[in-house]
């Protein structure tokens, strides 16, 4: 029986992911000759409020100033707002440092709520909402305003990249974000675009506050905001050509902060827009939206029942005494249906490999970046996925148990 529910599931897997390889691939096929648009000229110069959001960054905020302060625009239509969030270390002594830089400071914690604040005290026609931890191009702002000309765009993404990765966690997420980036741009052009990075993110102030600003009860509210603009008949849109840099996590317990946070979010946003789901009224995003969290819970139930076949077999078969059981037990755990090598099975999996492997050498080229560090490409590959399926189910008995959930985004330089 439990052979028959394992062979069912890895088959509906193998046949979901396939489904997604390929959507991925003919995207990119129908894309790729617009993912470097001929940059526009910016007619005019709009007023630009730039929000940093920042707890406990002292480490950082001076580095993503001084990268805020070289951008060329002119500097009496730029204001730069940074929100000092319940911090309890010198963020606030430094930001006091910069005398062209506004600082608020508010004892109530929370990330959306420290948006918000800002938000009130812009005086910018174009709002930018930046990490304390990221670094800028100079050419951001020309670079991302032209696409506002446009009424119906109701928001701007860069493309974010992982300054210096030192470790292995942080050159896998290196990965994972040169990926992120061309799915993003994929995304966009086909206007399902929602999940946004919350670096160096563009709005018109007058859409956002039109939508009540950003919802303070999630806690990724740059998600649940690129939601609500796609429901609203906005555009979501990603500029490739504006790489942001920000730090990463680069011990476990900071990264395994980060994703609970990450996924609870996703968890949150997805009940509060369940309605969206297979919408027609929605287009494409109503069939994609489902599939963020449908293909992990899948996994989650497949790695679930394989260990469980994996562990009958053992207590089944064991103690090894000899190459003879050892045989036995190989073929216990791999038994003939859904864990046997068979083309049902091998075919899928090798092109769903080799079509991830292809769309990430896409994004390297399209990036400008490289192929480096062995090591890291293989747990990328084989190993960072169980990880990030593992985070997938504790965010979600997080989720369900309703554990006390927080916002905390402190990074070192």
């Amino acid at each position: 029986m439990a052979s028959d529910i394992s062979a069912i599931l890895i088959y509906a897997v193998s046949f979901i992911s396939l489904f997604f390889a390929f959507f991925w691939i003919l995207t990119l096929l129908f894309e790729e000759p617009h993912l470097h648009t001929r940059q526009k000229k910016l007619k005019r110069f709009p007023k630009v409020s730039i929000i940093v959001p920042a707890y406990n960054e002292e480490d950082s905020i001076a580095s993503t100033l001084q990268s805020l302060l070289k951008l060329d625009y002119p500097k009496y239509k730029l204001e730069i707002i940074v929100v000092a969030n319940a911090c309890k270390d010198k963020t606030a002594e430094i930001v006091r440092g910069f005398k062209s830089v506004r600082l608020i400071e508010t004892p109530i914690p929370g990330k959306a709520k420290a948006q918000n604040l800002g938000l009130k005290h812009a005086k910018g026609e174009i709002v930018v909402i930046g990490d304390a931890d990221m670094l800028v191009p100079s050419d951001a702002l020309r670079k991302i305003l032209p696409y506002f000309e446009d009424p119906s765009v109701g928001e701007v993404i860069p493309a974010v990249k992982v300054h210096k990765p030192g470790t292995l966690l942080e050159k896998v997420q290196r990965y994972e974000y040169i990926l992120s980036s061309l799915i993003r741009q994929l995304m966009s052009g086909i206007g399902a675009l929602f999940s946004v990075p919350g670096a160096f993110v563009s709005f018109r102030k007058a859409t956002i506050q039109k939508l009540g600003g950003y919802d303070e009860r999630t806690i990724t509210e740059d998600l649940e905001i690129g939601t609500r603009l796609l429901r609203h008949n906005y555009k979501v849109i990603s500029n490739f050509d504006v790489h942001i840099y920000v730090r990463v996590p680069w011990t476990l317990k900071a990264f395994h902060k980060q994703r609970i946070r990450w996924n609870r979010g996703f968890f949150e946003v997805f009940s509060k827009h369940r309605d969206i789901v297979f919408n027609p009224k929605y287009g494409i995003f109503a069939f994609l939206f489902p599939l963020f969290i449908a293909i992990p819970i899948m996994l989650t139930v497949t790695f679930s029942t394989a260990v469980f076949e994996i562990a009958s077999a053992v207590f089944t078969y064991a103690p090894v005494v000899s190459l003879d059981d050892v045989r036995l037990i190989l073929e216990a755990i791999i038994p003939k249906g859904p864990l046997y090598i068979n083309t049902l099975v091998t075919v899928p999996t090798v092109i769903i490999l080799l079509t991830g492997l292809y769309i990430y050498n896409k994004a390297t080229k399209h990036l400008k970046e490289r192929w480096t560090n062995p090591s890291s490409i293989f747990t990328f590959i084989f190993i960072y996925p169980m990880l990030l399926t593992l985070y997938w189910v504790m965010s979600f008995g997080a989720h369900i148990a309703k554990v006390k959930r927080e916002w905390r985004g402190t990074m070192r330089w």
